[in-house]
């Protein structure tokens, strides 16, 4: 991403259908992820957006998701099944990568990571990123102060 502005990564978990005003929240939230930062950096949001994008029912938070990712040019990939639910009776797609059209070229690939050691209800998701890392060597600051010992104390 040689070239490009600075590039932020947001985590995201957004609220679950548990609440009533889950609706009102998931907007607050969804408003201000790219307030900040998205005309002097490169976003990529990962997390848990608590809902499946790539359903066939629509609901009131997937389309807003939806809006949300056409309107600021957001892009992911579909990875499968990202959560389960401690009972084991609920499968879902709900965790995502997303990052922005303008730098398609420097996504590699979004995967999810099958772990042996995974405690968590949520599949772990990997980015590959094309980026060059680079960095400017600050001066040394050395002591310029000359102390001598003093013996006759």
């Amino acid at each position: 991403m040689l070239g490009t502005p600075y590039t932020i990564f947001i985590y995201v978990n957004l609220p679950c259908r548990g609440s009533n005003n889950h609706f009102t929240e998931l907007n607050e939230c969804l408003d201000h992820v790219l307030e900040i930062y998205k005309n002097t950096h490169q976003l990529i949001i990962g997390g848990d957006l608590n809902e499946n994008i790539y359903s066939l029912t629509n609901s009131q938070r997937k389309t807003a998701i939806c809006n949300f990712m056409t309107e600021h040019k957001l892009s992911t990939v579909e990875i499968g099944i990202t959560f389960v639910h401690p009972s084991g009776q609920a499968i879902s797609a709900i965790d995502y990568i997303l990052y922005q059209d303008q730098y398609k070229e420097h996504i590699f690939k979004i995967e999810e990571q099958e772990l042996q050691s995974n405690v968590s209800d949520h599949t772990p998701l990997l980015l590959s990123l094309k980026c060059d890392i680079s960095y400017k060597r600050s001066k040394e600051h050395t002591n310029t102060k000359n102390c001598k010992v003093n013996w006759t104390r």
